[in-house]
């Protein structure tokens, strides 16, 4: 008797992720407003009801708490990073972004171009964006442009970098991919951060 609870979980554990895989396969197959439930649970052979004691809200709630998932375990990696940021080594926020992008390739292309799942990138720039402001504190107090904006800018331009290496089957490794974002972003940063960096911008 004392072993139904544990036998449960495995199962509800085995079922979301079969309907979880199945979802992913079909948005890729053939976009997220073309999938249906009856897809779904076709594909990962599973009744109706099954999904619906799962997922009430549907296919919106199974693609959510997927990729809310994928939220907290890249906030859980870039945590530990605040204060290492845009210095150089090898666990820069955008270091970890690119690893873990690569490890869940499919979902962070659903997640990109999927108009369901834009509040939960938007989260992630979000985060990104604030990880970079903090560093930005660390490089400078003051700035013509305010530290924010640049930070969105930044967590921007990752976002756009990230997308274009998935797109392409990811051709080079995380670790370059770093290296390109940093040269592409940080000579203008810095320069904007020196001392003698231009006058602020009129309001």
């Amino acid at each position: 008797m004392t072993e139904e609870p544990a036998k449960l979980d495995r199962r509800v554990i085995r079922t979301r992720k079969l309907l979880r895989n199945a979802l992913m396969e079909l948005i890729l197959e053939k976009g997220y407003d073309a999938v249906t439930v009856q897809d779904i649970t076709d594909r990962a052979d599973l009744g109706r009801a099954t999904f619906y004691v799962h997922y009430r809200g549907g296919k919106e709630q199974l693609l959510v708490s997927n990729l809310e998932e994928i939220y907290d375990e890249l906030v859980s990696r870039l945590k530990p990073l605040k204060r290492e940021g845009l210095l150089p080594g090898p666990h820069k926020p955008s270091q970890v972004a690119f690893e873990h992008a690569a490890e869940h390739h499919d979902l962070y292309l659903v997640l990109l171009r999927s108009q369901a799942a834009a509040s939960i990138a938007q989260r992630i720039r979000e985060y990104l964006a604030g990880v970079i402001h903090q560093e930005l504190e660390v490089l400078a107090t003051e700035s013509p442009i305010p530290l924010k904006v640049i930070a969105s800018y930044m967590a921007g331009s990752l976002i756009a970098l990230i997308t274009w290496w998935l797109e392409n089957d990811m051709p080079y490794s995380p670790e370059y991919m770093s290296q390109i974002f940093s040269r592409l972003t940080m000579p203008g940063v810095r320069t904007l951060l020196a001392a003698d960096a231009a006058e602020p911008l009129a309001e």
